[in-house]
């Protein structure tokens, strides 16, 4: 339900996401520190509406991330920002009617989908101006690969953000 509520909402309402978000990445991370697995399995089964993936992709990637996180010893209010970015990584998609396709995107798609990192990061500057340019970073680079063949920009290695890499 936060998921839909957050990428359902116009890209001009002004939010403050860690108000919005935090509760719900704190009980999270009390579940997984508890040592169950349930998030875990959860956030590897199907998902139960196609036409709602984006909403259960996100907060797949949020249990994911945050697991990842704990696994790599970090702080509290690491393992927050980084559940934040996670949670709101592909707001810049929010919009397009190509995400249920089951065809092969053309090369006009698959450019268009290449710049929702960028813009999502914009949108969500002007969204809630207290972010971190951490989470800023980790939306706009969420596609960037260490090779060097991700986008938006190229980034390589130790040039992308590391929330980035785990999302």
């Amino acid at each position: 339900l936060k998921a839909k509520n957050i990428y359902a909402a116009d890209h001009e309402t002004k939010r403050n996401f860690a108000n919005e978000l935090n509760p719900s990445i704190e009980r999270m991370l009390e579940s997984m520190a508890s040592g169950s697995d349930e998030l875990l399995l959860v956030a590897l089964r199907d998902y139960p509406k196609p036409e709602d993936m984006i909403f259960y992709h996100v907060v797949n990637t949020g249990i994911m991330a945050l697991a990842m996180g704990l696994g790599l010893g970090y702080e509290r209010s690491h393992l927050l920002e980084l559940g934040i970015a996670a949670f709101i990584h592909d707001i810049g998609v929010k919009n397009f009617d190509m995400l249920g396709k089951k065809d092969v995107f053309s090369d006009e798609e698959l450019d268009r989908i290449k710049i929702h990192p960028s813009e999502g990061a914009l949108a969500l500057g002007k969204i809630d101006t207290g972010l971190s340019r951490k989470i800023l970073d980790a939306v706009k680079q969420e596609h960037e690969r260490a090779d060097g063949s991700g986008y938006p920009d190229g980034l390589v290695s130790d040039e992308i953000n590391e929330y980035a890499q785990i999302i």
